[in-house]
């Protein structure tokens, strides 16, 4: 999705076929999991408000759910 996406900056006369929904999925997911990444302590404690909607984790990454002070949280397993 990089190598698309730049092309699709700096060539986009030549290279638009690359804009698609499969790009653009990949693109947010990546950007998610930098977020996670960033608030890791938030995230293994299911500190993270609001909860994501578009990306929940498969059974492997889910650590449950907790209620904080405004709505549940979901807890991650990021090791």
């Amino acid at each position: 999705w990089w190598t698309a996406n730049n092309k699709i900056k700096h060539e986009r006369a030549t290279e638009f076929s690359r804009a698609n929904l499969k790009h653009a999925l990949n693109a947010i997911a990546a950007l998610y999991i930098a977020l996670l990444h960033l608030h890791r302590d938030k995230a293994e404690h299911a500190e993270l408000i609001p909860n994501p909607i578009m990306l929940r984790p498969d059974s492997g990454y889910f650590r449950g759910v907790s209620h904080g002070a405004y709505e549940p949280g979901f807890g991650y397993d990021l090791s």
